[in-house]
């Protein structure tokens, strides 16, 4: 992946540490969330991986970045 913040979640294991450490802490296991403008997918996996019995819905309008998308749910 040649973003930013792919190279950033690759090198550190994490995109935005604050905001994905806030995430973390307040996602309930049921949560339902909805991750508008996705991207390839950094916050859509994130909370699947919390969710548990949770619901997660990407949307991507990008075509490319929805490829993507697509390929790292799968």
């Amino acid at each position: 992946m040649g973003d930013a913040i792919a190279r950033e979640a690759c090198l550190t294991g994490m995109y935005e540490p604050p905001l994905s450490r806030l995430v973390a802490r307040c996602l309930r296991r049921d949560a339902v969330v909805v991750d508008a403008g996705a991207n390839w997918g950094y916050f859509t996996l994130l909370c699947a991986g919390l969710a548990g019995d949770g619901r997660i819905l990407a949307l991507e309008p990008d075509p490319r970045q929805y490829a993507r998308l697509d390929g790292n749910v799968a």
